[in-house]
């Protein structure tokens, strides 16, 4: 069965194409991205949707961490989410506690503005 126009980006080659595609990008291989977009076109994909994958993978905290692996999420992870949902919201991660020894930074009124 076709997929209809309106999911095409949730078709399989769409999908697993621009999953890589969007984690390259996000490792900062611009180069390598590149190439598999010409696969993503050459196979009808809509190219509006590598746009709106990869600002949900900016904003998620995995891209924080220069794409290696959380607490929460891998960046193959986050990239599938964000593939099937571009408008998904994520919780910021939590603050880390201050090292042994170290007495955390009180935050002043002038500070928060």
């Amino acid at each position: 069965m076709p997929v209809r126009p309106a999911d095409k980006a949730l078709s399989a080659e769409c999908v697993w194409t621009g999953e890589r595609v969007i984690s390259l990008l996000a490792r900062d291989d611009a180069d390598m991205a590149e190439r598999f977009v010409a696969f993503y076109d050459r196979f009808g994909c809509p190219m509006y949707r590598l746009g709106e994958a990869f600002s949900c993978v900016a904003r998620s905290p995995v891209a924080q961490t220069t794409a290696r692996a959380t607490e929460g999420a891998s960046l193959a992870e986050v990239a599938s989410a964000c593939w099937v949902d571009p408008a998904q919201e994520f919780t910021p991660p939590a603050a880390e506690p201050p090292a042994a020894g170290e007495t955390p930074t009180p935050v002043t009124p002038m500070q928060q503005q």
